[in-house]
């Protein structure tokens, strides 16, 4: 077998392996519904940030994921990847938003849910540099629209 031949058996392998995640996750397309935005200190009693807002949110087949709460100002551009049958693992970052804690890299998961006909994200990111722990929280149930 020559490189050209293992070269060529290398691409085909690889082009099977990321098509079956694919196959298992039906939850592409565009989403909306209504998002929460929590930023939580530890030790605090009330949450620094809240918000309940609407999120349109776009799952594309070759994994980007474009979001937009306009209310708020928060855009979110990120990968998924896939973590289980209708699961996703997203890394994304939240950009643009008024309120300036919210603005930062997140990771979670997007859920597809399709005898319900929803999708569901819930995605964080825990500050353990700052004091006291500041927790940073985008959750939203989904649905098509």
């Amino acid at each position: 077998m020559n490189a050209l031949s293992t070269a060529r058996i290398a691409i085909v392998s690889l082009t099977a392996a990321l098509a079956l995640p694919a196959q298992a996750f039906d939850g592409y397309g565009e989403w909306r519904g209504k998002v929460q935005y929590l930023v939580s200190k530890y030790g605090e009693p009330a949450p620094v940030v809240q918000e309940i807002v609407p999120l349109v949110l776009r799952v594309d087949p070759d994994g980007k994921v474009v979001g937009a709460s306009t209310e708020n100002g928060c855009r979110l551009l990120g990968m998924v990847s896939p973590a289980g049958k209708n699961v996703m693992r997203l890394d994304a970052t939240l950009h643009d938003c008024e309120s300036k804690d919210l603005n930062r890299r997140i990771s979670g998961t997007v859920a597809h849910y399709p005898a319900d006909h929803r999708l569901a994200l819930n995605v964080s990111n825990l500050d353990s540099s700052a004091k006291p722990f500041t927790r940073y929280e985008m959750t939203a149930p989904m649905m098509r629209r």
